[in-house]
């Protein structure tokens, strides 16, 4: 009884119950797995996405105001070579332009650096504070000759017509300003609110996730389906090689194999708590042999022989206890072993099983075969015996019920 309990609590390793949960496991281990790398690339291409399209549009920006802004833009030099700086008679009207050209294209700042690092124009210090790292970019833009990108998020800018923007995502991008000999004279930076741009690719990331997440799941549950399916069939089919395994083809008790398993557990028991036991509760031991089973295949028939024993192991099977342990031993005979048992109940048991087999008419093809039964009973609280010296005395007294007569049980401690 304790075997088959734990059998349903941990399932085998090799049981269809666990190939199931393993399903379950490895499906969730997958499904986060592909949506944690879905997350990751779509979420790398949006922002690739927009980094390439910003950094064009302000690139085109950056030679518009150059080429155009020639009487606002100067050139001048020094013992270093060529910087740039504003006509202040300009200022006004190329704020004018700026805002008039780019304001529509979501442009909310345009900043001018020459070679000094100095704003010449747009110095907006709340702008250059709230991007305390523009020092950074200017500088890369100066030592690496190139474009450099970089997004601040959840930015609150005043934007060209004197509007404030909270919580926007700034793109800001500083394009070199190169005189035609190819030396570095000062820098544009041009900070584009890609807030609407952001929240789209969000909102494409939530719909193709969301998509993902339902596809997979469908597919998991049309798997999980079929897997419980298999399994079902897999586990009738374990359940019944297990019952293969533990129970006798013919009489349906237990084979001699899980027979003994099970006495072994007990008995295993009884030494671990005998201490606590009350006083002549032990194990109880009957073995039993059909008398006269041969004259009976001789006489009846193989056939006869085999429906005698099936009928005798339900009879038997009615006289005890649910927790009692009972098996065929081989051939004709039959083990008994009776838990938390006091000697004279397991000598009672024994009797009472001989007398009931005695009375009771077993039929075959309209004719009735009465068989009697040859028992040996003993006794044991484990100590100072081994199972294998109780096993063995227990066979010896069911043999010495035979010798005087059969039909009897022979009782001894």
């Amino acid at each position: 009884m304790l075997k088959e309990s734990l059998t349903d609590m941990y399932p085998p390793d090799n049981s269809p119950d666990r190939f199931k949960s393993m399903y379950l496991m490895l499906a969730t281990g997958c499904l986060i797995t592909i949506l944690a790398v879905s997350v990751a690339v779509i979420n790398w291409n949006s922002r690739t996405d927009l980094r390439d399209t910003v950094v064009a549009d302000s690139e085109r920006i950056a030679d518009s105001i150059y080429f155009t802004e020639v009487d606002a833009l100067l050139i001048n030099t020094d013992k270093n070579g060529y910087t740039i700086s504003l006509a202040e008679t300009a200022r006004d009207a190329l704020d004018v332009r700026i805002r008039d050209m780019y304001d529509p294209m979501n442009i909310v700042k345009v900043l001018i650096f020459n070679r000094a690092r100095t704003a010449i124009y747009g110095n907006d210090n709340q702008t250059i504070q709230e991007d305390s790292d523009y020092e950074k970019y200017i500088d890369e833009v100066f030592n690496k000759g190139r474009i450099v990108y970089h997004l601040n998020k959840n930015q609150t800018i005043i934007d060209l017509v004197g509007e404030k923007r909270e919580v926007a995502d700034m793109a800001v991008v500083d394009v070199p300003i190169r005189h035609k000999s190819g030396q570095i004279m000062g820098v544009f930076s041009i900070y584009t609110d890609v807030s609407k741009i952001t929240q789209k690719y969000r909102r494409q990331m939530l719909y193709s996730v969301t998509a993902q997440t339902v596809m997979l799941l469908f597919l998991s549950l049309i798997s999980y389906i079929v897997i419980i399916r298999e399994s079902f069939e897999l586990k009738l089919a374990y359940q019944k090689l297990e019952t293969m395994a533990t129970t006798d083809p013919l009489t349906g008790v237990s084979n001699r194999r899980q027979l003994l398993e099970r006495v072994e557990q007990h008995f295993a028991m009884l030494q671990r708590t005998g201490e606590t036991l009350a006083m002549n509760v032990g194990l109880g031991f009957i073995m039993i042999d059909v008398d006269f089973f041969k004259q009976i295949n001789d006489s009846y028939g193989h056939l006869a022989g085999d429906s005698i024993l099936q009928e005798l192991a339900s009879e038997i099977n009615l006289e005890l206890r649910q927790y009692d342990v009972f098996g065929r031993y081989g051939g004709e005979e039959f083990l008994i072993v009776l838990p938390n048992t006091q000697p004279d109940e397991v000598h009672r048991t024994a009797e009472r099983l001989i007398t009931s087999i005695r009375e009771h008419p077993f039929t075959w093809n309209g004719s009735q075969i009465h068989i009697t039964l040859s028992a040996g009973v003993t006794w044991t609280d484990t100590d100072n015996e081994t199972l294998d010296e109780v096993l063995s005395k227990v066979d010896g007294l069911m043999y010495e019920a035979k010798q005087l007569g059969r039909d009897q049980a022979v009782f001894k401690v």
